[in-house]
């Protein structure tokens, strides 16, 4: 058995974020990615199981709303059991209704490692094993109650963002990342072909991170991405 790591990229084409149009690619983009890059993660079949359910188990983090929700929906349609995951319980349970039965909501937070444990106890106890590691919690910036986007960017570079802001971002998209698959590798090495998957972004790739314009969200993402190509932590 050996865990795969693959990278789904989270807007395509690159959006204009200081204007709304960027929100609007990025829901538009949606579509295509799912159309394109999803099917990867079904091209090996994983045999017959003779002392497990059937269907095939996948974990999506922060996949009660946007990539994370379409995401879940094709893996349900494709006959996966699709475990939704969310800081908060009732909007997993809400986006696993939205998809099916083949959804159910599950509490996890990645930056809360007693959340995390909970969520890898539930797991091993209802389904025995993971098939899919779906690593798609992320955040652009730390929250500000109140602040535009307009401000929040004037305040992403390296060299102007709080400290204190830099970190909670790359708690969820680095740290958080860490967490989740170091919870869930012993539940990959159950199934006969685990999948590593990760939300990545066009804002991590290191040519991009050479434009000034682009801040500790574009860093972030490319820690991640190299995080999830460290095939001496996840190769069994």
């Amino acid at each position: 058995t050996e865990i795969y790591t693959l990278s789904l990229h989270d807007a395509l084409p690159i959006c204009a974020w200081p204007q709304n149009e960027g929100r609007k690619c990025i829901r538009n983009s949606i579509p295509h990615i799912i159309r394109n890059d999803v099917p990867f993660l079904f091209k090996q079949r994983l045999g017959r199981e003779t002392h497990m359910q059937e269907k095939r188990v996948a974990l999506v983090t922060g996949g009660n709303k946007g990539i994370g929700l379409e995401i879940a929906k094709a893996l349900a349609k494709n006959d996966f059991v699709v475990l939704v995951g969310s800081r908060k319980l009732e909007d997993a349970g809400s986006a696993a209704k939205s998809i099916g039965e083949n959804a159910h909501g599950i509490q996890l937070d990645v930056t809360d490692q007693a959340s995390i444990d909970a969520a890898a106890d539930r797991v091993r106890s209802e389904f025995g094993r993971l098939d899919i590691l779906m690593n798609n919690a992320g955040i652009s910036r730390a929250p500000k109650p109140g602040g535009t986007f307009k401000e929040a960017m004037a305040l992403n570079s390296l060299t102007s963002a709080p400290l204190a802001d830099i970190r909670v971002v790359f708690e969820t998209n680095v740290f958080g990342v860490i967490a989740v698959t170091q919870a869930m590798v012993p539940l990959l090495r159950e199934s006969p072909a685990g999948r590593i998957v990760l939300t990545g972004s066009s804002g991590g790739s290191m040519t991009l991170n050479s434009d000034p314009a682009n801040g500790n969200y574009s860093v972030s993402k490319t820690a991640a991405q190299a995080v999830t190509l460290d095939r001496k932590s996840t190769r069994l």
